[in-house]
Parts: structure tokens; C-alpha cells; sequence
């Protein structure tokens, strides 16, 4: 039972139970917005302040990462994956928060196909054989336009 209170499980609870519930509750176009409203709110706090304490820095990075939901932030996420300077967000990148930038950019409608699949295909060579690299797959597959009914 410890390890069912794991940060992993309890995000991949969320993942599968927020998305059902934002549907039936919330107006897409109102949780978009939000979002964006959260993800440039982190952005700008990552950007002008300092944070040393590391656990910190990823809490902020992965609220950055899961309130990308606009094309917008879709560029600022590949920037980020990519380590380029510009990016307005410099940060070091764990690999789970790799695989979370790979899923992210897969949920968001702008990036065309090829350019998801040219990040997937950069994470498979950066964490060839990993758990995570299959489980980040089949997240994309089923975030997949075409694969929606």
C-alpha cells in the first residue's frame, strides 16, 4: 500500500479522472484559457526568480508542463525539450519531465503529426528502453486525433 500513495500513481490517476470530469463539468474553451492563465503565471515566476531548492524547481516545471494546452505553449515546450536558448524557460530537464513534454505536445491539437512524431522519436533515442517510454507511447497513440472517436 505505500507505493500506491507514489507521486506516478497518483498523477496517472489524475490523468485518467480529469479529463472525463473537465468534459462533462467544465467548458473547453473556459479550461483552456485557465490553463493558459496558470502556464504563463509559473512561466513568468520560473523566469524571474531564483529557486535553488531542486524538488521546488520540478514542482513548478511540471505545472508549467501539464498547463500546456495552446499552440503557444505546445513551441515553448519543444524549445524547452530541445535546450535551446530560446526558450524563455532555461531548465534543466529530468527525463520524467521529458516524457511529460512528449505526452503534452501530443495532447495539443496545433503541432502537426510530424513534429510530434520527430519528438517522440527524439525521446525514444534519449530513453530507449525504458517502462516509461512505453507507457509514453501508448499515452500518444490514444492522444492521437485520428485514434478519437
Amino acid at each position: 500500500m505505500k507505493g500506491e500513495m507514489d507521486g506516478g500513481v497518483i498523477s496517472d490517476v489524475f490523468k485518467s479522472i480529469l479529463p472525463a470530469t473537465i468534459k462533462k463539468y467544465l467548458p473547453k474553451s473556459e479550461y483552456v484559457t485557465y490553463c493558459k492563465k496558470v502556464f504563463n503565471m509559473v512561466s513568468n515566476i520560473l523566469m524571474t526568480v531564483e529557486i535553488k531548492d531542486k524538488a521546488t524547481r520540478s514542482l513548478l516545471l511540471d505545472t508549467v508542463i501539464k498547463n500546456a494546452k495552446d499552440e503557444d505553449s505546445a513551441k515553448e515546450l519543444m524549445l524547452m525539450f530541445d535546450g535551446s536558448d530560446k526558450a524563455s524557460i532555461q531548465a534543466e530537464l529530468s527525463m520524467r519531465h521529458k516524457h511529460d513534454i512528449v505526452m503534452a505536445i501530443w495532447s495539443i491539437n496545433t503541432p502537426d503529426l510530424e513534429k510530434k512524431e520527430a519528438y517522440l522519436e527524439k525521446l525514444r533515442l534519449l530513453d530507449p528502453n525504458s517502462d516509461w517510454l512505453k507507457n509514453t507511447e501508448k499515452f500518444c497513440q490514444s492522444a492521437h486525433i485520428g485514434n478519437k472517436a
